[in-house]
Order: C-alpha cells, then sequence, then structure tokens
C-alpha cells in the first residue's frame, strides 16, 4: 500500500474514534440534562405521573374507595385522571340509576371511564340502553362486570346484535331480560355479532325450532356469543343426548351440555355412577331434566345423600325423579320436610300425597295446604315453616329448620310415600 493510503486510513480510524467519544459524551450529557437520578428520598414524582390531590381526595370521600385502590387508579390514569371530569361522569351515572356500588366496581376494574368524555361517550350509550328498556340497576350491572362497554362502537357493534336478540324474542320484557343477560355472560371481544350469526346457522342446519331459539335466546342468550368451533362440538353432543331437536326442551339439553367442561362432565358421571346408576339411568334422567346435570358436582352429591339417608329414598327411585335434585334443600326440601314430619307426628291429618310431589307443589300452594290450614290445631307450623323462601308472608324470627330437624331426628326413618 502507498504511503498515502496508509495515511487516509489513520485519519479515518482517527477521526471514527473521536467521532465515538463525542457521541458517548453527547448521549451521556443529554441523559443527564434530561432524566435527572432522583434522590429516593425525595416526594417528588414526574409531573405525567402525579394525580391531582383534588382526584385522591374525591375517590376516596365521594366513592367510597379505599386509598390502596385509588392510588391504583390514579397511577394509570395519571396526569389525565382530572376530578371534574370524573366528577361529571359519576354524577350522570348516578342520576342514571347506578349504586354506588356500581361505579366502584366499574372504575376499579376500568378507571378510563372516568376520563371519557361524558357527551360524546358516556351519555349515548347509557341513554341507548335505556331505550331498550333497560333500567339505571341493569344498565349499572352490566357496566359493572362489563366495564370495557363504554370503549366499544355501540352503532357497529352492539346495536346489531340487540337487533338480533329482539328478533327472536320480539316481546318487549322478554327481550329486556334477554338483552341484560347477554351483556352480562358473554365475551364483547371482535367478530361478536358474526359469531351469533354462524351459532344461529348451526342451530336451524340442524333443524333446531324456532321456539326452542326463542327459549336459547330469551333464558341463555350468552350461549350464543360462544367460539363457534367450540360451540359447534357442543351442540352436536347435545343432539345425539337429545335427537327430538324440535323440541323446546332441546334448548334446556344444550345449556347443560355448553354450561361445563369435558372433564366436569365426566366427573358427575363419574359420581352419579358410585350411587348406582348407569349410563342408561343417566340417560333416562337428562332426557327428562335435563338441568340436574348443571348442579355442581358436590352439590348434586350432597342432595343424593340426603334424600336417600334422610328420606329413605332408593338412588334409583331419585334417577326416576331427577327434578328432585333441582330443588334447593334449604329453601324448599327442609322446609317442607319439616312442616310434614311435624304434622305427621302430631297426627294431625293423613296425608294422601307423596313427598316429592309435595316438593313439586308451588310455594303459595303448599303453604295454604300445609301451613295456614293446621295453623290453628299446631301453632308452631308457623314456625317450622318461618324461615322459608316465603317468609315474608309469616312472622319473623322464628328458629331455623335445621333445629327442627335435629328435635325430629329421634324419630324413626321417615317414610316420604304417603301413609
Amino acid at each position: 500500500m502507498s504511503f498515502l493510503g496508509r495515511q487516509w486510513i489513520i485519519r479515518n480510524a482517527q477521526n471514527a474514534t473521536i467521532a465515538s467519544a463525542c457521541k458517548g459524551r453527547f448521549l451521556l450529557s443529554f441523559s443527564i440534562t434530561t432524566i435527572p437520578e432522583r434522590d429516593p428520598s425525595s416526594s417528588i414524582t414526574p409531573p405525567v405521573d402525579c394525580p391531582s390531590s383534588e382526584m385522591v381526595s374525591y375517590l376516596t370521600n365521594s366513592c367510597g374507595l379505599s386509598t390502596e385502590v385509588v392510588t391504583v387508579i390514579c397511577k394509570k390514569l395519571g396526569s389525565r385522571g382530572r376530578a371534574h371530569n370524573a366528577r361529571k361522569v359519576i354524577d350522570f351515572l348516578r342520576e342514571s340509576g347506578f349504586t354506588d356500588t356500581h361505579i366502584r366496581k366499574a372504575i376499579s376494574r376500568n378507571p378510563y371511564v372516568l376520563v371519557a368524555k361524558l357527551e360524546k361517550t358516556v351519555m349515548p350509550k347509557v341513554r341507548a340502553f335505556l331505550d331498550w328498556g333497560l333500567s339505571g340497576a341493569d344498565i349499572g350491572r352490566i357496566v359493572a362486570a362489563r366495564s370495557g362497554i363504554f370503549h366499544i362502537n355501540f352503532e357497529r357493534k352492539v346495536a346489531p346484535v340487540v337487533d338480533k336478540l329482539r328478533d327472536l324474542v320480539p316481546q318487549d320484557e322478554r327481550a329486556v331480560k334477554s338483552i341484560k343477560r347477554f351483556f352480562l355472560g358473554s365475551f364483547l371481544g371482535p367478530g361478536l355479532e358474526k359469531r351469533i350469526a354462524i351459532n344461529l346457522a348451526t342451530l336451524r342446519s340442524h333443524g333446531v325450532h324456532e321456539r326452542s331459539l326463542s327459549v336459547i335466546v330469551e333464558r341463555w342468550p350468552e350461549l350464543l356469543g360462544l367460539n363457534p368451533s367450540a360451540f359447534k362440538k357442543m351442540a352436536k353432543k347435545a343432539y345425539e343426548l337429545w335427537p327430538n331437536h324440535r323440541s323446546i326442551m332441546f334448548a334446556h339439553a344444550l345449556y347443560a351440555v355448553c354450561s361445563m367442561s369435558e372433564p366436569v362432565w365426566d366427573a358427575k358421571l363419574k359420581m352419579l355412577k358410585e350411587f348406582g346408576w348407569t349410563e342408561e339411568d343417566i340417560l333416562t334422567a337428562f332426557q327428562k331434566t335435563p338441568l340436574f346435570l348443571t348442579i355442581s358436582a358436590s352439590n348434586l352429591k350432597r342432595k343424593l345423600e340426603f334424600f336417600v339417608e334422610e328420606l329413605s329414598y332408593k338412588s334409583l327411585e331419585i334417577a326416576a325423579v331427577p327434578l328432585l335434585l333441582t330443588f334447593s334443600l334449604e329453601k324448599r326440601v327442609i322446609p317442607r320436610l319439616a312442616v310434614i314430619k311435624l304434622l305427621d307426628s302430631k297426627e294431625i291429618f293423613r296425608r294422601k300425597k307423596s313427598f316429592h310431589t309435595i316438593l313439586h307443589m308451588k310455594d303459595e300452594e303448599f303453604h295454604k295446604e300445609f301451613v295456614l290450614k293446621h295453623k290453628d290445631e299446631c301453632p308452631d307450623v308457623l314456625k317450622v315453616y318461618g324461615n322459608s323462601i316465603n317468609s315474608t308472608l309469616l312472622p319473623r324470627g322464628c328458629y331455623g329448620h335445621r333445629e327442627v330437624l335435629l328435635e325430629l331426628q329421634q324419630q324413626a326413618k321417615w317414610d316420604p310415600s304417603p301413609t
């Protein structure tokens, strides 16, 4: 290499070294002047993360939020958190019928509600729900559970869904219940309207009757918002268990299948088999009362044990009348059992109905025939039944059913059939 060539390389290397050093000094100087190292003992925070003290005070005093929750909310909002806007939003929600509990849940889950534009974002959406027939309390429950709904485009995402629900359930009162249940239980992510259309098409392609679709939309509309692929598999299982797709009860079968995962389903079947049920018994029971399988496995076991041990039912007798398992022990079975045991022990009347027939009676009918009718002969019957689900009709302060049952347990095993 020539002398001039070597000199050119040396000069370029020197220039690169100098440039690199200068660049390093420039970056170091820049970092020092723009992001100064903080003294850990200092209480000063960068303005961008510092909410106004007025905002902190307002959320703590007006909304009843704890200091810890307010701290988290304000940290997320940063300098955008302004008490003036938050007050306007919360005042409007309260005026619309939201309870403080609804508001606390909503802003705890999604603090950005507090910085939303009231006239442009919050008002139109609350008023849309009001126009659809929902009450302020209904909307409050929805927003508390799905606070991100204020950030969804209503015209493109929500209104078309409501229209589909109303098409299938045209009656106003039933449509309102459907809308409320849908938005409380559904995933409101992308493609919501498309998911509903695909799932409805899946059901219709298998000949599901429009009346069954109406039952699904009215009682379990959240099923239509499920992932179409998963929904198709669950619908196929429901078809196999309930071949009569045109029956209204198919809606019950579909909900039962969709309400649990396959491992949970299998665990319930295993538990029933431990009580002596065969697969045929389970299928027969399911086709009579599909919803009995929606009860949790622990609760199902507890009820089976109660009917077998306390009421001397045989396990397969329960399989023949699975509706028994859908009744609440605390609100229906135990109160009625206590009344019947008491009246039997006093030999006040000769019972002509089996206990499972008595359990099927409406509350008002049972109250009239077995409580009011015998209250003069047996005043204790009011105390025994006093804590039942319809105890608003009776004096308060009565002792509980479990105490009554303990008093009666000294007697022989009770026969649930008529004497």
